[in-house]
């Protein structure tokens, strides 16, 4: 096991425990399940900013191991400062203060954490390319499966303990705590070639600015470099970290590797395909809120689960992710992306129509293997397209774009299907999920063919203009009388350039009587 391996392996042990038992951890401190869905849903907004603006800081100065450990760590500090709102702590605290402590604890603790991802992903991006070359990153599915053996294990072992007897939704920040710290440690033993770096650069300059060197040193004057030119590169780099950048790799491709052996972007070139597919990572991450979110509610209170039965959902749903996960480049060579989100889209659809069937919580459990499909395929499609379209010093900024995307469509999932689980009951919350992502697959599926036939449709109607460009009327004159011919623009030069003369006698240009005739 490599130390990419060994970072989501401890990420995913620790993420479990503010996974989705962290619902039923506010429910013990009587909250309702809107008011669940509001403190739940606020990480993905406060996401939408901080991913992106520490993922940028880490692409400019080059540390991405270095953000990562500064932000995880005050997200451990800001998780257990929510323990001092449990009813059993704060007693005399009303349930509207409680749920104001909680949700302005919850902003800064996602703040803090939300980034961590996709600084992860960067890192195993690029030790995937550089030990194995451009085509490094479809093997990310191989690296991303400890994760899911990580979320696995500790989604049990939290379940077995909160089924004892003694042991109460503390054991949350417990739990979270210790593999927090254990994640922190193995970052700082992986960041080795990082902290080199940075003990080579010996002044300030060099540590603000890692690609350059201090205009007027002898390293600049031996390389030649001015401090002009220095800062035009700077402010280039600059321009070049951010979104737009990162969306116009998207669209236009260029960062494909003309190396490449392998495109996980097959099928998928059409604009309209790949704006499609900026939408369906929009709508799955609603949907699947819903299940990382408030699924345990569902568990509890309608079927009447153990927490031990929610621990072992998740436990079925890993044992399907890890195949998957393992054998990711030879999906993605095989069937594309584009196929791979429709199996996750799908098998989204069935599972969510398959909870409202279930008549107690064991049942839920031969629908699990569908969200390991749902999830390995979808992680898997999402992070390699962007990476396969991302330059090296955009890949943390591309995945944290991809991160802002589901940020939001999880935020607003959260929101709305609290909203509806408190109003109307989960039926009507996950077969209206299973109708949403139907549709949504269903027009990412005909997107390229929808686009092509506009192009058909606009090639016709452009041959038809250039024919009524090509048989133009022309008027000419010769001896102060006028007469009319019909004429193709191929002859017109030859035959008409003779015979073009104005009312006076002038001579006339054929061309320019062409571009009047088709501009009026």
């Amino acid at each position: 096991m490599d130390r990419s391996s060994v970072l989501f392996l401890i990420l995913f042990m620790a993420n479990a425990f503010r996974g989705r038992f962290l619902a039923l951890f506010y429910e013990a401190h009587n909250l309702n399940d809107a008011q669940i869905g509001y403190i739940l849903s606020v990480s993905s907004l406060v996401s939408l900013a901080c991913s992106p603006l520490a993922s940028k800081i880490a692409d400019k100065y080059d540390s991405r191991a270095l953000v990562t450990m500064v932000t995880y760590s005050f997200g451990i500090a800001v998780f257990l400062m929510q323990l001092i709102a449990l009813p059993d702590i704060h007693v005399g605290l009303s349930q509207k203060g409680r749920f104001a402590t909680l949700f302005v604890m919850r902003v800064f603790q996602a703040g803090f954490a939300s980034p961590v991802y996709p600084l992860v992903c960067a890192m195993c991006i690029a030790a995937l390319r550089k030990e194995f070359g451009p085509d490094g990153h479809t093997k990310f599915g191989q690296k991303r499966l400890w994760g899911a053996v990580g979320w696995a294990f500790s989604s049990l072992l939290l379940g077995f303990l909160l089924d004892q007897d003694g042991i109460g939704v503390w054991i949350v920040h417990v739990g979270y705590s210790v593999f927090g710290c254990l994640f922190l440690a193995v970052v700082y033993l992986s960041s080795g070639d990082e902290r080199k770096r940075k003990v080579k650069r010996t002044s300030s300059w060099e540590l603000i600015f890692p690609d350059h060197v201090e205009a007027g040193s002898d390293k600049a004057v031996e390389g030649g470099i001015s401090a002009t030119a220095v800062a035009k590169d700077i402010n280039q780099q600059q321009q070049e970290i951010s979104y737009v950048a990162v969306l116009h790799n998207l669209f236009s491709g260029d960062s494909i590797p003309e190396d490449s052996t392998m495109s996980v972007s097959a099928g998928m070139q059409s604009r309209a395909r790949i704006m499609m597919f900026l939408v369906i990572q929009f709508t799955l991450a609603a949907v699947m809120s819903l299940v990382e979110n408030l699924l345990f509610l569902f568990f509890k209170d309608d079927l009447h689960a153990s927490y031990t039965v929610c621990g072992l959902s998740v436990v079925v749903t890993v044992i399907f992710e890890i195949p998957l996960f393992a054998f990711a480049p030879k999906l993605l060579k095989q069937i594309g992306a584009v196929n791979l989100l429709t199996i996750a889209t799908m098998s989204f659809a069935v599972r969510a129509i398959g909870y409202t069937y279930s008549p107690n919580g064991y049942w839920v459990l031969l629908w699990e293997p569908l969200h390991g499909v749902t999830y390995a395929c979808a992680d898997t499609a999402s992070v390699a397209f962007f990476a396969e379209r991302m330059p090296k010093e955009l890949e943390a900024s591309g995945q944290a774009l991809l991160g802002a995307l589901k940020s939001t469509g999880m935020f607003v999932g959260t929101v709305v299907g609290g909203l509806v689980l408190e109003t109307y009951g989960p039926t009507v919350l996950y077969r209206g999920a299973a109708i949403l992502i139907s549709s949504a697959s269903l027009a990412f599926y005909l997107a390229e063919s929808v686009e092509e036939a506009c192009y058909r449709v606009g090639a016709l109607c452009f041959d038809n203009l250039s024919t009524t460009k090509r048989k133009i009327e022309l008027t000419t004159a010769r001896d102060g009388k006028y007469r009319r011919v019909n004429m193709d623009e191929e002859d017109a030069d030859e035959d008409a350039e003779e015979d073009a003369v104005g009312p006076d006698g002038e001579d006339l240009d054929v061309a320019d009587i062409l571009d009047e005739a088709v501009d009026s």
